[in-house]
């Protein structure tokens, strides 16, 4: 469970499980945030593989589904949903110095997309 105190307190509450089998990991995520109507549900799915053997190198993909019940800023019920999937890949060339190359995919139940490319520099001391 998670809480956000902002203005409001949104709740969040989720239920995971994961599973590593050899040099692959995957987890799946139900989440749940309370609100109007049935409120917030979503489904994430991810899957690692560590091509090296290490915990530092892997291939990740990504997929999201979910849907929300909300009022707008007129009183107005309106429902959604959505679904994403993203591809990442992280290396560490270097012991203290590693990248991830990201590409991603999302839309909704209204028809806007979104494409995504992702680059990150990371740097460990």
């Amino acid at each position: 469970m998670d809480r956000l105190t902002f203005s409001d307190s949104i709740e969040f509450y989720g239920l995971g499980i994961g599973r590593y089998s050899g040099n692959w990991y995957g987890r799946y995520k139900l989440q749940h945030v309370p609100g109007v109507g049935s409120g917030s549900w979503s489904h994430r799915l991810q899957l690692r593989h560590y091509y090296l053997g290490n915990a530092d190198d892997f291939w990740q993909l990504s997929l999201s589904s979910g849907r929300s019940t909300d009022v707008d800023r007129f009183g107005t019920t309106v429902r959604d949903s959505n679904a994403a999937v993203g591809l990442s890949w992280t290396r560490y060339p270097h012991p203290q110095w590693g990248f991830r190359l990201g590409l991603g995919y999302a839309d909704d139940a209204d028809g806007l997309t979104e494409q995504r490319a992702s680059a990150a520099l990371y740097h460990r001391w």
